[in-house]
């Protein structure tokens, strides 16, 4: 179906009245009515502009190196007229300025939700009740929530940008507290622990008086 409507609606896409920008990307969208298993949808035709102009380069290059190598074409001109294209169809009629954040809403959800199942084990185990199974659930997406945000948080940390949520989480885990009659002496921090501490401007005292 892309291609056939790529093939009878391209040409038109290219144009002042559909170009948008999102973020820092130039593109064109225009909005076609289709039917789809019976229903009736909707179809955004676009064309990113400089995937565009990357698949285009890619393309050109190619054929000055099989020329070089005296080879054969190997792939068909007509795939240049859809370099850059892609399309997404939904049941909602939407303007086109709104397809693309909606688009991202939806696969961050989806990201989210493949976060919360590989690494704070959503998918619940047996239980023989709705409370339990809610419970589990909320402490679930609870467990996310804070993952998620200690990822942006080193995210934005130049040297903590590729250390995992999870490691890191485990690395102050490891900082142990020692309770004496009058005081809490916690242990040396690692490696990773010390970084953390530094790079977030963290408070971990060596002692903590009880009284």
């Amino acid at each position: 179906m892309a291609r056939k409507l790529i093939d009878g609606h391209g040409m038109d896409v290219c144009g002042a009245e559909h170009a948008l920008e999102y973020v820092e990307r130039l593109l064109f969208m225009k909005r076609v009515s289709v039917e789809l298993s019976g229903h009736d949808c909707h179809a955004y035709i676009a064309v990113d502009f400089k995937r565009l102009t990357d698949e285009q380069e890619h393309h050109y290059r190619k054929a000055v190196k099989n020329r070089k190598k005296d080879e054969e074409k190997t792939e068909p001109e007509t795939s240049r007229d859809r370099f850059g294209y892609f399309v997404l169809i939904s049941s909602e009629k939407l303007e086109t300025s709104e397809v693309m954040p909606l688009y991202y809403m939806r696969q961050t959800i989806e990201q989210t939700f493949g976060f919360a199942e590989n690494d704070v084990a959503l998918l619940p185990p047996r239980n023989h009740n709705d409370a339990t199974f809610r419970g589990h659930l909320l402490l679930s997406f609870m467990a996310t929530v804070m993952l998620v945000t200690v990822k942006r948080i080193l995210k934005a940390r130049k040297k903590l940008a590729m250390m995992p949520a999870v490691q890191a989480l485990r690395s102050m885990r490891n900082i142990k507290g020692e309770v004496s009659s009058h005081a809490l002496v916690t242990s040396e921090p690692g490696k990773f622990a010390n970084l953390i501490i530094k790079e977030l401007k963290l408070d971990v005292p060596g002692v903590v008086n009880l009284y």
